[in-house]
């Protein structure tokens, strides 16, 4: 009896003709200040269930504070067992009337009493607070806009251009960094982002996401107060094993509602000058270039002509054209034709190492196959997200994960070509390597097109795409993770990419200026270092120089594996990934003394084919057929061996690696990966007669290779802004399966070429070629004369080196640079 009493009570509250009825502010303040001493109030939100579905709106209640969602359900069973409602308390008759008519009817109702749900806002948050995440929700729109169309659910895009042209609505974009997730919603117009916000909070001081169906979506809300409130911490299974990853204790949830596109500013017409300056020199390089073509061919029929008339007549043959002038040189620096032509030539000098254009045209590709997993993971929402988790434990996909290992391949290759050539050239020329002239030669040979790209990816990439994740990329990621409202990082921090230390400035990790440019941080800080060990080297002691680069490698490992045991870095890559902080990416994956190794080792090869070349020769030809395959096979197996270990970290179920076998791996597998290249090259560099490595040398030396290998700086600089304005631009969500990205991969492969090539015709190329011309100007005569007479015993070993198969013809001291061939920055002078 006492119980069926203070049911009453309860429901006396909700008198109807003073109920005040749909949520509001100022409803909640009202309620709020009638507590007393003797009655103590509180606001709480109903809503009725019926049918499976919602019916009515969320109402708004003042309940006396000892009333609990029990006690209004024994109101409505007490209510649904009376006969009539004459029966009734008289001042609870017209509440008893509306229950009987809509609760307790079994056409309305799942089970009696049970489809009317209650949450009142009981938590310890201050009242203001609380109201004004309540005003906030209210203000967002409800019902109305979210119902209007499908506004999303979690990890869903909705209907970004619908929402867009519905009157009195606009597109809400949530984010959510640290776990891959991304929503779309439409809201009222009156919603912005600070009351977005508000309302996500305001989920957190609701306990029945079922009494607000009309205010906040049930799926938002229920994931909200799992991910964003009190439940944080908790495991949350993403796939097997270490990846089995506990919600992070600080989600990042940045909203993006009143976004506009971007207006052009004074760096974008500056940037659109430059391109429009450089179309016009193109276009006049090309034009001069056809005349002075037609010409020499008029020129050279005219004089086989007189020749032919004369018997031989030596003095009426026409002489040959002075030297064009300078500045009719740098003109024809820009020509479309002759730059073309210089891009697709195959010709390779006798001494090229041929093998290492097929190498780097592979590791190029083998770095987009994982990027483009990573950018689908990353940049569209996935409505499988959990399974597209758990293909990262697949077999197959450690050959994905490996794709880490291209990158200290060009590390390798970078440091080969260093000692290659510079030797090479300080060997030729009887001088030593000059030192700054080198460093300022290859910076400038990598800054152009890097400084066009900068200027192209901060002023004209914005304006590229639209969409509803569109802002991301111009907020987030186009200001590499900046805070809202601060200065863009590359407006910031421009200077530290062009002075090759935006590895180390600034100090958060992916607030870089094009954070994917940390390599060439990298690869000009070893070229720094290297080309004093070649100074060493060529100048005083060889002795030295090897001890320099040994003693390097050895503190490369101890400084690795002392990092890896103080912060116990990880093996499998999803704990990588989503790491707090990213101390790993930034500690160990982009900082020059964790990665030095195969730079290193690639020094050591490139002297040991140039200096030592004939030894090598010698000790390959006392080996048996079947020695040398099994030590092709060995290098083989110990380069997949490395890829796939991975496997063992990240398949569903696997057992953490021990901090020994983590700093072992993370330690020595890069080193061990330049080493079995090391046997490659030289293999590939000795092998003139097609017999230490026929077939790998015949593959990595095809033709095809060359263009595309003179490529591979650009298609590194564009391939990750292509990716980001097609993922980016993207109005709904993928289904992730490896069919999807088997279309991806060769669509980005092919148009990344084809702006590469664009790249190098119209600014890398014109670069290469100024730079060349004021060089010559520089050079004093006797240089240019040493230069072009070697010795001809210069240097041992040159005999029995070079490409098999094809002719000589372009050297490769003049090749076309890429940032990971070293050759373009040397410059040996007396």
């Amino acid at each position: 009896m006492l119980r069926c009493q203070l049911a009453q009570d309860c429901a006396a509250a909700i008198n109807l003709k003073n109920w005040t009825g749909l949520p509001s502010y100022d409803n909640y303040r009202s309620c709020i200040s009638a507590s007393s001493a003797d009655v103590s109030t509180k606001y709480c939100l109903g809503e009725l269930t019926a049918l499976g579905g919602v019916a009515g709106l969320t109402a708004g209640l003042c309940l006396p504070d000892h009333c609990t969602q029990s006690n209004i359900e024994e109101f409505v069973a007490l209510v649904c067992a009376v006969p009539s409602c004459v029966d009734i308390e008289q001042t609870l008759q017209p509440l008893c009337d509306a229950v009987q008519a809509t609760m307790c009817d079994p056409r309305n109702r799942t089970s009696s009493a049970h489809n009317f749900h209650l949450s009142c806002l009981e938590s310890d948050s201050p009242s203001s607070s609380k109201g004004e995440m309540l005003d906030a929700t209210l203000a967002c729109g409800g019902i109305d806009p979210q119902r209007t169309l499908d506004s999303g659910l979690i990890n869903n895009l909705g209907n970004w251009d619908a929402c867009n042209d519905l009157p009195g609505a606009r597109y809400c974009l949530a984010s959510y960094a640290q776990i891959f997730i991304t929503s779309g919603q439409c809201v009222a117009s009156t919603c912005g982002v600070d009351k977005y916000q508000q309302m996500v909070s305001f989920a957190c001081e609701v306990d029945n996401c079922m009494a607000v169906t009309n205010l906040i979506n049930p799926e938002y809300c229920a994931f909200w107060k799992t991910v964003y409130c009190g439940a944080r911490g908790k495991q949350v299974i993403l796939a097997g094993g270490p990846n089995d990853l506990p919600v992070p204790t600080e989600i990042d949830l940045d909203v993006t509602c009143d976004y506009s596109a971007p207006k052009p500013e004074t760096g974008t017409y500056v940037t659109l000058a430059i391109c429009g300056v450089i179309a016009v020199l193109i276009t006049a390089a090309t034009v001069l270039s056809e005349v002075r073509r037609r010409r020499a061919e008029g020129l050279q029929g005219v004089s086989v002509e007189l020749v032919g008339k004369d018997g031989g007549g030596e003095g009426r043959r026409v002489a040959p054209r002075g030297r064009a002038p300078v500045w009719e040189r740098l003109l024809l620096a820009f020509s479309l034709t002759d730059n073309w032509h210089k891009m697709l030539s195959t010709h390779r000098s006798g001494d090229a190492v041929c093998c290492l254009d097929g190498l780097r045209s592979l590791s190029i590709l083998w770095v987009l196959l994982g990027h483009t997993f990573l950018m689908a993971g990353a940049a569209v929402p996935l409505t499988n997200l959990t399974d597209t988790i758990q293909v990262v434990g697949r077999f197959s996909f450690q050959l994905v994960v490996g794709a880490f290992f291209a990158v200290d391949t060009f590390f390798f290759l970078s440091g080969f070509l260093l000692a290659y050539v510079a030797v090479k050239h300080a060997t030729r020329m009887k001088t030593r390597v000059n030192v700054p002239v080198a460093i300022i030669h290859r910076w400038v040979r990598l800054s152009v097109l890097y400084v066009f790209v900068i200027l192209a990816w901060e002023y004209l990439t914005p304006y590229m795409g639209n969409g509803p994740r569109w802002p991301q990329f111009t907020v987030q990621l186009h200001s590499t993770f900046l805070s809202r409202g601060k200065e863009s990082a590359c407006k910031r921090y421009w200077w530290a990419n062009l002075l090759y230390i935006n590895n180390f400035i600034p100090h958060l990790y992916g607030a870089q200026c094009m954070p994917w440019t940390w390599y060439l941080a990298n690869d000009m800080q070893f070229f720094v270092v290297g080309i004093l060990i070649i100074a060493i080297y060529c100048g005083y002691s060889k002795r030295l120089s090897w001890c320099c680069m040994g003693l390097l490698l050895v503190a490369s490992w101890v400084t690795t594996g002392s990092l890896n045991l103080i912060h116990g870095w990880k093996v499998a890559v999803m704990p990588m990934i989503l790491e707090p902080g990213q101390h790993q990416e930034y500690l160990y994956y982009e900082k020059p003394w964790c990665r030095i190794g195969p730079y290193l080792v690639g020094m050591a090869g490139g002297l040991l084919v140039l200096e030592h070349g004939r030894a090598v020769r010698v000790f390959l030809a006392g080996m048996t057929r079947f020695g040398r395959w099994a030590c092709h096979l060995l290098c083989g197996a110990v380069m997949l061996f490395v890829i796939f270990i991975q496997y063992d970290a990240n398949k569903a179920g696997a057992v953490p690696w021990t901090p020994l076998e983590t700093m072992l791996y993370n330690t020595f597998a890069r080193s061990v990966w330049g080493l079995c290249l090391l046997w490659l090259v030289v293999c590939c560099a000795a092998d003139k007669d097609g017999v230490y490595a026929p077939w790998t040398n015949r593959l990595l030396s095809l033709p095809v290779f060359v263009p595309l290998a003179r490529l591979t700086y650009a298609f590194y600089m564009i391939h990750l802004p292509l990716m980001a304005v097609w993922f980016f631009s993207r109005r709904d969500q993928d289904y992730y399966y490896d069919g999807l990205m088997a279309v991806y991969y060769p669509a980005f492969m092919v148009l990344g070429f084809a702006i590469a090539t664009f790249c190098f015709l119209f600014v890398e190329a014109p670069g290469m070629n100024i730079d060349k011309i004021v060089l010559d100007r520089l050079m004093t005569p006797s240089t240019t004369q040493a230069t072009t007479q070697p010795s001809p015993d210069s240097y041992e070993g040159k005999e029995g080196f070079g490409c098999p198969h094809f002719e000589s013809g372009e050297s490769i001291s003049t090749a076309i640079p890429t940032p990971e061939r070293s050759d373009v920055a040397l410059l040996a002078t007396k």
